[in-house]
């Protein structure tokens, strides 16, 4: 039977994923004599670990086949490889040996990639089609650019008078709500929308609008509100007009309804939606609008009046959503204003660095790349890919996937010399979709696999992953059940087949455990304390059964969720492992390291200086705290800390990196071995590297960053995990347990952009609301809308609850709430253990057997807590060799490798005075060695003196450009070493080494011509050849 050449995987949680991954990577790899059959292939996840685990899969089993004699038994993968490929095991170990080879000599080709990184290569490659600078460097830390505009944006507040009303109409909105008035976190997070994807193209098209722009649709708004409000209550009047003039009372209608809704219109005094009950259908059937006993004369009155009020009604009602419509417009308007205006500024820093956020790949190729045809893609990328492997689909986004469809279409549907066909293979599962908030459309993986939706010519072939590999079968069968029956939470019918197909084959795992406890409480405050109580009571029974800290994973919906259980567990002396706890700056030695950094700054700070001296009594012993602050807050500087050795004159001489192992080794930090200041210095070299600055710069950079850089634990530590559930995806643990589990399963406060007519909102065609229950009110459209969003809403969060509840191997663990609300977790929990049990009173449910299940490991190596340290001053010992003429160790290497060493310093110098800068930089960067120096100094010096050239390095007149680019009119870029402008001529330097050449004057003689083209007349070009001797040649 011929191989289908596209595959889709429906693989739910446990099922093997990975497995399948690599097998039918493998198999496309394995399947001929082509060695090179790798370079066709591209695999695309979307985690750098992913990318790693996938890497390390392939070579693993490519080297067990290789390499281990036995495999053919051994190895399942091996053995299912044979059949399929219907090849004996020798001829599949010799094939073996071949690709593994080529893979590790041509790495570079083997494209297990994320799709960022892919991305990046497609953007690189089309720079000059997208009009991006050659030179353009991507944004890695999206946030911390954010945040850069929310602080230029805040600044320029004052300077423009505008844009400040807005700021203060946003603080007074912040206030208004009880929030803060510290208004910059709040504008950097809702400006987030500039970052994510779902918001991409509509805030685009808001980009050439001003803020003169919004404060004329604000008014546009506002007045529109207010004649909404005066023909609401002009037409609540009149009803209560004539009613009045018939004579009639209030309390001649039924619990006086019609007259009190009137009344309330024209007071504004409702509260809620005054639509929900069944006056509209009263009024129209003229039915329970007055008592039976009423009057006949009052009565024939009202009935009388019924059509004139019933035309006011729909009147008003209509008006009622349009106004609350309009309303909600109005008090999103300045927060769109804001975000906006933070966009401009974005779009500023971007220009003035040459960046691209990484977030804006997927839109940048969509807007021009993917509209190219397929073989010129490939022939700009340099290779042709045939075989496509994606995985996660369920998390690729809408532009991703449009992105990628023309390469993969032309894959499929061309064939090699061969008459094999290219390929795509799929791995997706939609009940683990739960990034729709950066992008994510699970919907696009369901369309494909229910066969809804093709972009492709040929057909697909559907394949489940129907068992569990992972979990005890007391898992299995809970999660089967509770999910079949959770079903009927969701609002679609395609996404209640989707979790009635979720049933999963158990394996032979036997046994398990599954517990629900409904907590007890009236009290929110008290909700948190009792759920933390809980969790804590749950590890101490479970480490009972015989478990060890390392087995348990706390997972939570919520950070500050992780945020209780950590403190927690750390008052009742249980480890842990946490983003919080590996933080950086939560160890007391990178705070005194940052705040000597910050005294350095700061001298005359005593608060700073009082934080070190803190430090240094809590690791002394001689002394009371109070004693050695007090002998030393008022020491200088210099003598404050020379009990150690330490002085800051000698800190502030050194460069940046150097001063910081300088004050690790005076004040002895590394004594011992520590993870933390090894990455710390890892950071800091990274910093050092890339931006060129000092301690000033540090500590901004610092406190911008320092909130996210963490320690990756290492595997094996006994700690109790702790992890949201987003974070936990991928992730399984032998016992999970799962607090707070009562959220709304259709969040009731969600947001959208709606469409409406540009004409009626001053050239707004996009604008931003809440999708609140009255929105849904406006229109058959908004209606429409609405639902999309619940049904999306309802799907999301149960694939949150199915992504917590399939994490556990042995035991899951679920603490809920027994006061349940209606569209909760905690409601839909109770109903099915009713179902289940038979009762709703038994509120500690349980599946299976609460005892410890022993299983077959590998035994582990014993790994430290801790990473060594390795610090002090590396140049003392070791030498960072990088250029070639150090590792060769030849005459000749070394004549090109000391000419190439003196031009590259030669760069940083303008004068004599920048020649020790030039040295230290080289120094900091490994390019030059410490003995090195003295003789580089010299030749620096030389050559700076000599008598042709010594004016040109102190003439202090001219305009003096190093290694800066020139354009031509042709659009060439020429980039003479030095240009000095200045006393009405332009003087050109180049540096060479070795001896003259005739390619030597054409270059000098193009930097004339484009000096020319500008404008400049006096040109004099000089040649500078700099080994293995000093000469200087005039042209």
């Amino acid at each position: 039977m011929k191989e289908a050449t596209f595959k889709i995987y429906n693989a739910s949680a446990g099922s093997g994923k990975t497995f399948t991954l690599v097998k039918e990577y493998l198999k496309i790899l394995l399947s001929g004599n082509y060695a090179d059959g790798f370079k066709q292939i591209l695999a695309i996840t979307f985690t750098n670990k992913a990318v790693g685990e996938m890497k390390e899969r392939i070579v693993e089993n490519l080297s067990d086949f290789a390499n281990n004699p036995l495999v053919a038994e051994e190895n399942d993968m091996f053995k299912s490889l044979m059949a399929d490929l219907n090849i004996d095991a020798v001829t599949l170990q010799t094939r073996s040996r071949k690709v593994l080879k080529k893979i590790l000599h041509n790495y570079a080709f083997f494209d297990v990639s994320t799709i960022d990184k892919f991305n990046h290569r497609l953007i690189r490659t089309f720079a000059l089609d997208l009009k991006l600078p050659q030179n353009f460097e991507v944004a890695l830390e999206t946030d911390l650019l954010l945040k850069e505009a929310v602080d230029n944006l805040i600044a320029n507040a004052g300077n423009d008078k505008k844009l400040t009303k807005v700021l203060i109409d946003f603080v007074l909105e912040k206030v208004d709500d009880d929030k803060s008035w510290d208004i910059s976190n709040d504008i950097f997070e809702a400006s987030k929308k500039i970052i994510n994807e779902n918001h991409y193209k509509p805030l685009s098209k808001l980009k050439h609008k001003t803020v003169d722009d919004f404060l004329v649709l604000k008014k546009s708004i506002k007045s529109k509100i207010d004649l909404s409000e005066k023909l609401i209550k002009s037409e609540a009047q009149k009803v209560l007009d004539t009613i009045q003039n018939e004579g009639l009372e209030f309390t001649d209608f039924s619990r006086k309804t019609l007259p009190n809704h009137f009344e309330k219109h024209l007071s504004g005094s409702h509260y809620g939606n005054p639509y929900k009950n069944k006056l509209e259908e009263n009024i129209a059937n003229g039915s329970g609008i007055y008592p039976a006993k009423l009057a006949e004369d009052k009565k024939a009155s009202i009935d009388s009046l019924l059509p004139a009020i019933e035309e006011a009604f729909q009147i008003i009602k209509k008006n009622y959503f349009h106004l609350s419509f309009l309303k909600n417009i109005y008090k999103n308007l300045v927060p769109l204003t804001v975000i906006n205006s933070v966009q401009k500024e974005l779009q500023h820093i971007k220009d003035d660095e040459n960046l691209v956020l990484i977030s804006e790949f997927n839109a940048t190729i969509s807007e021009t790349i993917k509209d190219q045809p397929a073989p010129f893609i490939y022939e700009r990328l340099g290779e042709k890919y045939r075989f496509y492997f994606i995985d996660e689909f369920q998390d690729t986004s809408e532009m991703q996937w449009n992105n990628l469809v023309p390469l993969i279409d032309s894959a499929l549907a061309g064939e090699s010399l061969s008459e094999q066909k290219g390929s795509l293979f799929l791995v997706g599962d939609a009940k683990q979709a739960i990034y729709r908030w950066r992008g994510g459309n699970p919907e696009q993986f369901i369309n494909l696999f229910t066969k809804t939706n093709n972009p492709f010519q040929i057909s697909a072939e559907n394949n489940n992953l129907g068992t569990n590999y992972r979990s005890y079968d007391a898992i299995i069968n809970f999660n089967n059940a509770f999910f079949n029956f959770a079903k009927s939470y969701l609002t679609s019918e395609t996404h209640q087949e989707l979790y009635e197909l979720s049933f999963q084959e158990s394996n032979r795992k036997k046994g398990g455990y599954v517990g629900i406890e409904f907590i007890e409480s009236n009290d929110e405050q008290h909700d948190n304390e009792i759920y933390v109580e809980r969790t804590l009571n749950t590890i101490q029974q479970t480490i009972e059964k015989g478990y060890t800290y390392k087995d348990i994973a706390v997972l939570t919906r919520k950070n500050s969720q992780g945020v209780m259980v950590a403190n927690a567990l750390a008052e009742a002396n249980i480890p842990i492992v946490s983003s919080e706890t590996l933080l950086l700056k939560n160890s007391g030695k990178i705070q005194f390291l940052n705040n000597l950094v910050r005294y350095s700054i700061y001298p005359e700070s005593q608060e700073i200086k009082a934080k070190l001296l803190l430090y240094l009594a809590f690791q002394q012993k001689q002394e009371t705290t109070h004693t050695f602050i007090k002998n030393r807050i008022e020491l200088t500087s210099e003598t404050a800390f020379q009990d150690y050795s330490f002085s800051l004159y000698a800190f502030l001489q050194k460069p940046f990196y150097d001063a910081i192992q300088y004050a690790i080794q005076q004040f002895e930090l590394a004594d011992e071995s520590d993870a933390y200041l090894q990455y710390y210095l890892d950071i800091l070299l990274e910093f050092n590297e890339k931006y060129k600055e000092g301690a000033t710069a540090f500590i901004n950079y610092w406190d911008e960053k320092g909130d996210r850089l963490s320690l990756v634990a290492p595997d094996g530590m006994d700690a109790v995990s702790l992890y949201t559930v987003h974070k936990s995806k991928g992730l399984e643990f032998p016992v999970v347990i799962y607090p707070f589990v009562q959220d709304e399963i259709i969040e009731s406060r969600s947001q959208t952009w709606v469409h409406v007519d540009a004409e009626e909102f001053s050239g707004f065609d996009n604008l931003f609301i809440n999708a609140n229950k009255d929105f849904a009110e406006i229109s058959e459209e908004a209606n429409t809308l609405k639902e999309i969003i619940d049904t999306r809403s309802a799907l999301d969060n149960m694939n949150v609850l199915y992504v917590a509840l399939t994490r556990a191997v042995k035991q899951l663990h679920i603490i809920s709430h027994s006061k349940a609300k209606e569209n909760s977790y905690a409601k839909l929990l109770q109903d099915f253990v009713a179902k289940e049990k038979g009762e709703v009173q038994n509120y500690n449910p349980i599946w299976g057997e609460n005892s410890y299940l022993a299983e077959k490991t590998k035994e582990a190596s014993i790994i430290n807590d801790t990473i060594p340290f390795r610090g002090g001053n590396a140049k003392k010992t070791l030498n960072i060799v990088t250029k070639n003429g150090m590792l060769w160790d030849t005459k000749q290497q070394n004549a090109i490798e000391k000419g190439n060493i003196i031009h590259q310093l030669l760069a940083n110098i303008k004068t004599e005075k920048d020649i020790e800068f030039s040295i230290e930089k080289a120094l900091v960067e490994g390019v030059i060695a410490e003995n090195e120096t003295n003789d580089i100094k010299t030749t620096l010096q030389t050559l700076i003196h000599h008598p042709d050239l010594s004016s040109y390095f102190t003439d202090e007149t001219y305009s003096i450009f190093n290694e800066r680019e020139i354009v031509t009119n042709t659009g060439a870029l020429l980039r003479p070493d030095r240009l000095m402008l200045g006393n009405n001529e332009a003087i050109i330097i180049d540096y060479k080494t070795g001896s003259m050449s005739s390619r030597y004057q054409t270059q000098l003689d193009s930097y004339e011509n484009a000096l020319k083209n500008m404008g400049f007349i006096n040109i004099k070009k000089i040649l500078v050849f700099i080994y293995p001797e000093i000469s200087v040649k005039y042209f």
